[in-house]
């Protein structure tokens, strides 16, 4: 790798960076994102009750999450992600760590 070039093209000054409004339920916070396509959610360790959300992407970041819907149960690890379907009604999530899910906001 060039170094040299790759420091030279670099932007290495400061910017602000804007604090995002952020809600937050027990171990749940929701990032209120200016992006109306787009809502974040983080949770920490702890149990979760979820209703019907869109289509989403949940990424475990620590530990292990369950997903639990009914007698149907799916675990995924650190760095493991899974796709919730958008006809995924009322579902449990275990979080022993450290989770994010990204979805379409139910409203704004």
């Amino acid at each position: 790798m060039d170094y040299e070039e790759l420091f030279s093209i670099m932007d290495t000054s400061c910017q602000r960076v804007e604090e995002i409004p952020t809600i937050t339920e027990g171990g749940r916070y929701c990032y209120q994102t200016d992006d109306p396509f787009f809502c974040l959610y983080r949770f920490e360790s702890g149990s979760y009750d979820e209703g019907q959300v869109p289509v989403s992407l949940l990424l475990c970041i620590e530990g292990t999450v369950t997903v639990t819907r009914n007698s149907q149960s799916f675990s995924i690890g650190k760095g493991e992600c899974l796709l919730l379907g958008a006809n995924l009604e009322n579902y449990h999530l275990e979080v022993e760590g450290c989770a994010y899910r990204a979805s379409y906001p139910r409203k704004r």
